[in-house]
């Protein structure tokens, strides 16, 4: 199981849970596997469980991983030739055909991969059955595949459905429609991709997380206090909202209607049952005792209904980190037991800063929303951690810039240091409406594999460069009193102040001026700014604990600052 490189420059050694759970899943089903992580593992180890391997699997996200991705299974595919490759994760979950076009992919395992990839494993060993797993691309020239007569019946049938986005008009609710995302299905050439059949049933088909060796990954992280789990996955929203997220196709699931027995298309949120999530984190615990865990999901409706979840980790004295919206927040009551019981950050969605911007994105919020959520967290001392999103199709210089507005005006509701936001560029992934929108504008969208490591939510080539750079000014702005520190600790902060003085320059005179040339120039400090980032990264050992120090190395000791946090 591969886990490559997610970003250029980030410090954060996180456990890599989308191979940790359909790897588990196949030691369970008695396959032996192995994982690698590019952020822990050295280079050496990776080609020698290569080689040891029978079946090479890789997750990635659209972007900069899918990229490294790329590159490290075209190498795969010279020196192993006869090793199967198979792909999952959100690219290949929205771009199967796409994907599948390329040599170096064999397989694509769509959305949830614990019970499609252990059936795919058995039918790879056995050469045949690849018609009957659900949610699979393949072809006719993947390694693994036999031609059999009984397999190959499945191309002789030409139709083929492209898949896409569907919006259906929800009974009694004017003006509100239900999103549906609809799979590629069917031949394409040589290339066949199954229909995805019911999500996991947590309560019966819930896989664990731990066992001897994905517990390695979780203590790397507990040791760097950057422990992530999920107790859900989905949005309760997701129906309905919002027009960028990719949540509803990567939880999309096709099940009979039991009165119609019509095939329905849907999206689902679903919790981990206490028991089950507590007994994994528990384990994970007790080979490594952390004090910080976030909380991975989607959104964390579950976790506010269901206090048990929230009791657990303050018996512990483990600190905790939500997702939630805006308008989850406005409940005192609700954020008075976040805080009780060891919430101390919650990320927030809140995208735009601009009304009209989020009745665009199906947001169903209001700025008025963000500004009260930071008045509650504030109150009760719990960071406030905002995303916002800038670069929609259609979208104006002056909404963004009210976005930028607001993005300074709710952070400066908390206490210094008590907020952080971070600035997106829109990144339209296929199966959300802003890839449909992008697509009617004449967005020239990547038509292969390739096109999209170029892309992501920290750069979007189709967008004025202007827009790209704000990701990494309003970055150093915003949370100069906390990545920047983490990633620039003690004396280590010179090498980077120089730039941040710049930045800060301009952030400042671009809200004052609401004039664009601000955040314009910007390819030499862009550079610079990279490379040292992508240098300290590697340096860096990970968050501060909350009850506990790190045990510095010795030249730390002798002349803080040098060796790292």
């Amino acid at each position: 199981m591969v886990y490559l490189r997610p970003s250029p420059v980030s410090p954060q050694k996180n456990s890599a849970l989308s191979v940790i759970y359909p790897g588990r899943a196949a030691e369970e089903a008695g396959h032996d596997v192995d994982y690698w992580d590019a952020r822990l593992d050295s280079e050496k180890k990776l080609w020698f469980l290569t080689e040891w391997a029978d079946v090479v699997a890789i997750s990635s996200l659209s972007g900069f991983q899918l990229g490294e991705s790329i590159r490290f299974a075209r190498r795969v595919r010279e020196l192993y030739p006869n090793k199967p490759l198979v792909w999952g994760g959100v690219h290949p979950t929205f771009q199967p055909v796409q994907s599948l076009r390329e040599p170096f992919v064999d397989f694509c395992v769509i959305g949830e991969g614990e019970k499609r990839f252990p059936r795919l494993l058995e039918v790879i060993e056995g050469g045949r059955g690849f018609r009957c797993i659900d949610g699979l691309g393949y072809k006719r020239t993947s390694i693994g595949y036999e031609p059999s007569p009984e397999e190959e019946e499945v191309f002789t049938d030409p139709e083929a459905h492209p898949g896409g986005l569907v919006l259906r008009p929800i009974p009694g609710r004017e003006g509100m429609d239900r999103i549906e995302l609809h799979d590629a299905m069917g031949v394409f050439g040589d290339i066949a991709v199954n229909p995805r059949g019911p999500l996991l049933d947590f309560a019966t088909e819930y896989v664990s997380a731990v066992s001897e060796r994905t517990l390695r990954l979780f203590r790397a992280a507990a040791k760097r206090n950057e422990v992530i789990f999920q107790a859900s996955r989905g949005c309760n929203w997701t129906p309905t909202s919002c027009e960028f997220c990719s949540v509803g196709g990567q939880y999309t699931e096709q099940v009979p209607d039991p009165r119609t027995g019509e095939v329905k298309t849907r999206s689902r949120y679903r919790f981990i049952p206490f028991e089950l999530w507590s007994k994994d984190l528990g384990e994970i615990y007790d080979a490594e005792p952390f004090d910080f865990v976030e909380l991975e999901d989607e959104n964390s409706s579950h976790f506010v209904r269901d206090w048990r979840y929230a009791e657990f980790l303050r018996e512990r004295g483990v600190k905790y980190h939500l997702h939630l919206r805006s308008d989850q927040l406005q409940d005192e009551e609700v954020v008075s037991k976040l805080a009780a019981t060891g919430c101390i950050r919650i990320h927030i969605g809140a995208e735009s800063g601009n009304e009209e911007t989020l009745r665009t994105m199906r947001k169903n919020e209001s700025v008025a929303d963000h500004y009260k959520a930071a008045r509650v967290l504030a109150e009760y001392g719990i960071e406030g951690v905002y995303t916002w999103i800038i670069g929609n199709p259609g979208e104006k210089p002056p909404e963004i810039m009210d976005t930028l507005r607001v993005s300074d005006e709710v952070r400066a509701l908390h206490p210094l240091g008590k907020s952080r936001a971070t600035i997106y560029v829109l990144m339209p992934l296929p199966g959300t409406i802003a890839f449909n929108r992008a697509e009617k504008e004449g967005w020239p969208l990547p038509t292969t594999m390739e096109g999209w490591t170029d892309m992501s939510a920290a750069y979007n080539p189709t967008l004025p460069k202007w827009m790209n750079n704000i990701y990494f000014i309003a970055g150093f702005h915003h949370n100069r009193h906390h990545k920047t520190p983490q990633n620039f600790p003690g004396w280590w902060r010179l090498l980077i102040l120089p730039f941040e003085v710049v930045m800060e320059w301009r952030w400042r005179q671009g809200i004052r001026t609401a004039n664009i040339a601000y955040f314009s120039w910007f390819d030499l400090e862009y550079w610079c700014i990279a490379k040292l980032l992508s240098w300290r990264s590697q340096r860096s050992v990970g968050q501060t604990s909350q009850g506990r120090s790190q045990v510095p190395k010795l030249l730390e000791r002798l002349m803080p600052g040098l060796a790292g946090h």
